[in-house]
């Protein structure tokens, strides 16, 4: 399965809108480090999406509950650092989730998460 790996890396980019015209894909990398994008609601119509990799490490992002609508996703990776989403509880949405790895996740971010699905084996931090 081919995997999209879009660089929007310090973007000025703020509208992620023409994501959601991927709604076929399966597999997304999207590097948003130092980008000026701040909403991922784009992201919540890529309902065919079952693995995420975000970059978000320095990013303007604040909320994450776009995620919460990706029902399929079975796999997400998250770049935390110097990020200013502090609440990561959309997360326990994703009943689905199989395996989540977060890096450089802060401890009120790793608090957030307490309920996480039950189909999840493999949490990183």
């Amino acid at each position: 399965m081919l995997v999209l790996t879009l660089d929007l890396f310090g973007s000025q980019r703020s509208n992620l809108e023409a994501l959601s015209k991927l709604s076929n894909r399966a597999q997304l990398t999207l590097d948003m480090r130092y980008s000026e994008a701040s909403n991922l609601e784009a992201l919540s119509k890529l309902s065919n999406l079952t693995q995420l990799t975000l970059e978000l490490s320095g990013s303007q992002v604040k909320n994450l509950e776009a995620l919460s609508k990706l029902s399929n996703l079975t796999q997400l990776t998250l770049d935390m650092r110097y990020s200013r989403a502090n609440n990561l509880e959309a997360l326990s949405k994703l009943v689905h989730l199989k395996s989540l790895s977060i890096d450089g996740a802060t401890r009120a971010q790793r608090m957030s998460i307490r309920n996480l699905s039950a189909s999840l084996v493999k949490l990183n931090f």
